[in-house]
């Protein structure tokens, strides 16, 4: 997905298809040529600090000031987490809501509640857009406003995308959130 100032965003799944929680996940695209040379290499993290077996999670990929190229390889080299373990918190999107943003990209809104009984912070929503053919077009994350949502409780959420290849017209969601220490 190009943006207006020449950069190329790559999005696409990253799946834990091992055996442990993966930390930090991170993909690594390569640009070649039509001679395979390599010409670039971006790389991106997920939004999601962790992820567990069996997961997914949608993953951007930034290659700055992208030159034209032939293809793209990608590498990712997964390392497990050491110190800790993963906490998943039974977080819901209710009422979401992708519409044409007032002058470009897309809004997603609605609310987020914290289904748990423990208090949460930091809730990461991404929403990965896919047009009728199901294709990916674009993803859009963020933060609602906000930062600790009580045991229950529910937050008001408006985040913005402007990034897209093609027209969304539906989406799929993927929720985080880190526990109040």
């Amino acid at each position: 997905v190009p943006d207006r100032i020449g950069n190329v965003y790559f999005i696409g799944i990253y799946k834990n298809t091992g055996e442990a929680a993966i930390d930090h996940p991170r993909v690594e695209a390569t640009l070649w040529d039509a001679k395979k040379q390599k010409i670039a290499v971006g790389a991106g993290f997920a939004p999601f600090m962790n992820l567990l077996p069996g997961e997914e999670v949608p993953i951007k990929i930034l290659v700055q000031h992208a030159p034209a190229y032939e293809s793209v390889t990608y590498h990712v080299a997964p390392e497990a987490v050491r110190l800790g373990s993963p906490t998943r918190f039974k977080i819901a999107v209710e009422k979401p809501k992708l519409e044409p943003a007032p002058f470009s990209g897309y809004r997603l809104s609605g609310m987020v509640r914290n289904n748990d009984s423990s208090e949460v912070r930091s809730v990461h929503i991404v929403a990965l857009l896919l047009d009728a053919k199901r294709s990916i077009v674009g993803m859009i994350d963020g933060f609602p406003g906000q930062r600790q949502i009580p045991a229950g409780d529910f937050s008001p959420f408006s985040l913005q995308g402007s990034i897209l290849r093609g027209t969304p017209s539906t989406f799929v969601l993927y929720t985080s959130a880190s526990p109040i220490r």
